[in-house]
C-alpha cells in the first residue's frame, strides 16, 4: 500500500524520553503507518535513534513535504517546505513553546494553552496515548499496596511522598530521575496501583487502569496538586493537562497522605475508558490529518 503523506515532524530535543519527546515519538509512530514520516531535531540522541524503526531522521533542516508537525519554535527553518504547517502549543511557560508567525494553524494540548493564546485562535487537541503499549494487566486492583512517583523534578516532593506512603504502608518507588537505573516505565508502571505525577505520567497510568494522583513540584508551578483523579473531576482537570493547576490544592504531608488514603479505597474503573475516548493515539493522529486536509484542500 503506498503511503498518502510525506510528514514532516520536529521537536527541541530528541535525546531522553521526556513530554515532548514522548509525544513527538508517539505521533511520529502512528503517522508512520499509513504515510512517509520524516524527523528533525538540533538535538537527536536516543529517542532519534528509536524512531529510526520508523521515520527517516533529517541531519540537517531541508525538504518538501505535504504536512509538517511543528514542535518548539526553535525547530522552524526556511530550508523546510510544506502544503501546510502547524504548529503545536505545549506549554504556556517555556520560552520555546511561544508560537512564532506564519502557521497555517496553531494546536493547543490543552484548554489553558489555547485560552492563553487566544488571540491566534489555536485548535485543542489533546495529548496522545498508545493505548496497546500501556494497557491493563491482570493484577488485582482491589488490594493497592505499590505506589509510584514518576518524575524529572527536584526538591523535597519525594521525601514527603515517600513518607505519607510509608505512614499507609505501602512500597514505594520512583522513575525519571538522570540518574535512576530504572529504565522501563511500561514494567514500572505494571508494578503499580498508585501512580503519582503530571502530564503524560497520569495519562499513562490512566491507560493502564491505575489509581492516578496529580500532584508534583516544579521549578515553574510552586502549586501542583488535583490530588486524585475521579470521574467526576477529571474533566476539568483534562483543561489543565493534568498540571495540578486546576484545583490547586497546597502539597503538605497530610494533603498527600489524604489523596493516598482515597486511592487506596477507591474501587472504580473508569480510567482506561476515559482514555480510550480522550487520548488514544490513533485518534490524535486522525485529528491533525482531518486539519491538514481542510488547510491543503482550501
Amino acid at each position: 500500500m503506498l503511503k498518502k503523506y510525506r510528514i514532516l515532524l520536529t521537536n527541541h530535543a530528541l535525546e531522553e524520553f521526556r513530554g515532548s519527546e514522548t509525544y513527538c515519538y508517539t505521533l511520529a509512530k502512528e503517522l508512520s503507518l499509513s504515510n512517509n514520516v520524516f524527523v528533525y531535531s538540533p538535538r537527536p540522541g536516543m529517542v532519534a535513534e528509536k524512531m529510526k524503526e520508523f521515520a527517516e531522521i533529517l541531519k540537517e533542516p531541508s525538504g518538501d513535504y505535504d504536512i509538517i508537525l511543528f514542535n518548539h519554535n526553535n525547530t522552524i527553518h526556511e530550508a523546510f517546505n510544506a502544503k501546510c504547517k502547524i504548529y503545536t502549543i505545549h506549554g504556556i511557560f517555556p520560552v520555546l513553546e511561544k508560537p512564532p508567525t506564519g502557521m497555517d494553524l496553531y494546536v493547543a494540548i490543552s484548554q489553558e494553552i489555547a485560552n492563553h493564546y487566544k488571540s491566534i485562535n489555536p485548535v485543542v487537541i489533546y495529548n496522545g496515548i498508545d493505548t496497546e503499549k500501556y494497557k491493563p494487566n491482570n493484577k488485582n486492583t482491589k488490594s493497592k499496596s505499590n505506589l509510584l512517583y514518576s518524575s524529572n523534578a527536584k526538591g523535597n516532593f519525594s521525601l514527603i511522598l515517600y513518607l505519607a506512603s510509608k505512614s499507609l504502608g505501602l512500597n514505594y518507588r520512583r522513575i525519571g530521575r538522570k540518574k535512576s537505573k530504572r529504565t522501563n516505565v511500561i514494567e514500572d508502571i505494571a508494578w503499580s496501583d498508585i501512580v503519582v505525577g503530571l502530564g503524560r505520567t497520569a495519562l499513562e497510568g490512566l491507560s493502564s487502569n491505575k489509581k492516578v494522583i496529580i500532584a508534583d513540584k516544579r521549578f515553574y508551578n510552586k502549586v501542583g496538586m488535583d490530588g486524585l483523579l475521579t470521574a467526576e473531576n477529571v474533566e476539568n482537570i483534562k483543561k489543565f493537562n493534568y498540571s495540578g493547576r486546576a484545583l490547586r490544592k497546597v502539597i503538605t504531608f497530610f494533603s498527600l497522605r489524604n489523596e493516598i488514603r482515597k486511592a487506596i479505597n477507591d474501587d472504580s474503573t473508569w480510567e482506561r475508558e476515559w482514555i480510550m475516548a480522550n487520548h488514544d493515539i490513533q485518534k490524535i493522529a486522525d485529528e491533525y490529518i482531518s486539519l491538514a486536509e481542510q488547510i491543503m484542500t482550501k
